[in-house]
């Protein structure tokens, strides 16, 4: 999972998860490292996480197989960053992994639509179910650009926005149908 709380400890956002970060032994970057992904873009940072978890894990004889990337939505993230990295999934996918994407009641989510007026309190079952209808969109729009894995709460409504999405996806590779339109 690609943690920015581990790649910028000290940025703003990564003060929200003190755990992920301080209280980590682990450095895996040098102090260099550490200024010049503080402040650099989200992708960039994913990037050069990607290049510094992926040789580690190869190095330690993980199978490649086995490895599946994560954009971490959610954790020590701006909201901007969150859509940005939602945004740009295939970049992930590009790297040569499959892609596991947890986004799935995430609280951007909430943020977001709060913005536009949608109130999605999880205290309220109508407010969780909006919630739920946001993952479901994500995970459609994530499966549009070849995700594979979506961690969910609810099965259905996921399923079905990853069938649509998939299918967009795949759209080079459908036959031509009439749609129930008679051919005669």
């Amino acid at each position: 999972m690609f943690n920015a709380a581990i790649a910028r400890p000290e940025h703003k956002s990564s003060q929200n998860f003190p755990n992920f970060c301080t209280k980590n032994k682990f450095k895996p970057f040098t102090p260099s490292e550490y200024m010049k992904l503080l402040e650099a873009d989200i992708l960039d940072v994913m990037k050069y996480y990607y290049d510094k978890a992926l040789n580690l894990a190869i190095n330690a004889g993980v199978d490649q197989t086995q490895i599946y990337l994560d954009p971490g939505i959610g954790f020590a993230l701006t909201e901007k960053e969150n859509l940005i990295l939602l945004k740009n999934l295939n970049l992930i996918r590009q790297i040569g992994f499959k892609v596991f994407l947890g986004v799935s009641r995430k609280r951007f989510l909430v943020k977001t639509l709060q913005k536009n007026l949608i109130d999605s309190d999880s205290e309220t079952s109508e407010g969780l179910l909006i919630r739920d209808q946001a993952s479901a969109a994500i995970t459609a729009i994530a499966a549009t650009q070849g995700i594979e894995i979506v961690r969910t709460h609810t099965v259905n409504e996921h399923l079905i926005a990853s069938s649509i999405g998939s299918a967009i996806f795949q759209a080079n590779s459908v036959e031509n149908s009439t749609l129930g339109q008679d051919n005669n």
